[in-house]
């Protein structure tokens, strides 16, 4: 049987060219937040960080001030 073709997504823009994508990172690891942020900024997306639950709760409650991310990471475990 014929395999269905590759789709593959189209690159994030790299810095300077047109919208950066933005994510949000959540992490009561200062270490993970870091590290994913470094990440994240290097493929060219905007990165905010919040380091825990109780950090999201308040900025969601506070209206925060920014636009909601195009991609969200959650620690599962806080």
């Amino acid at each position: 049987p014929d395999a269905a073709p590759l789709v593959v997504p189209p690159p994030v823009p790299p810095v300077g060219e047109g919208p950066r994508a933005r994510a949000l990172i959540v992490d009561d690891d200062p270490t993970v937040l870091e590290s994913v942020g470094w990440v994240l900024r290097e493929q060219g997306f905007e990165v905010e960080t919040l380091p825990g639950a109780t950090a999201l709760l308040e900025a969601v409650a506070e209206g925060a001030g920014y636009p909601l991310p195009d991609v969200l990471l959650l620690d599962v475990l806080m």
